[in-house]
């Protein structure tokens, strides 16, 4: 919550509170007021966990194939969901060598994952609410090994 002063008439002000969801973002523009909606914009689902550096600074490495197969770019935010033990972290991602298959948790993310773990990696993107209707994420589904499943 932001609280701020709203110009009235004579100079004067009055006390004008504005409330700033996290799922929500106001921006100004010529026009008036734009909501932006925080939409998942690509997910990585069902990706096996390769490899642990504790010591590491930190991110997630993902094979430069599966980036680009997503659209999640190096060094964007990423959520990760681990599903076999429920930790849920942000953190952002780095480029692996194509074709390694690697999902590499570093950092001290690395204490709330093991090799073998099945976890999702999810970004997220400001949308226009007038056009978050439309908008369709990208969604990768990965097998065991890394390599990414065809639709059925």
């Amino acid at each position: 919550m932001l609280q701020c002063h709203k110009p009235i008439a004579d100079g004067a002000v009055e006390p004008h509170i504005l409330t700033v969801s996290i799922f929500a973002t106001l921006s100004n523009r010529r026009e008036g007021t734009v909501l932006l909606l925080n939409m998942l914009k690509a997910k990585l689902h069902s990706a096996t966990v390769t490899q642990c550096d504790l010591h590491y600074e930190g991110s997630i490495s993902i094979d430069q194939d599966l980036l680009d197969a997503s659209g999640i770019l190096p060094h964007e935010r990423v959520d990760l969901w681990n599903v076999t033990n429920g930790a849920r972290l942000q953190t952002y991602a780095l480029e692996a060598p194509r074709g390694s298959r690697t999902i590499g948790v570093n950092g001290a993310a690395a204490r709330h994952f093991a090799v073998g773990d099945k976890i999702i990696i999810a970004a997220f993107a400001s949308v226009e609410a007038e056009k978050a209707r439309q908008h369709a994420p990208t969604v990768v589904l990965l097998d065991d090994a890394n390599e990414i499943k065809l639709p059925a």
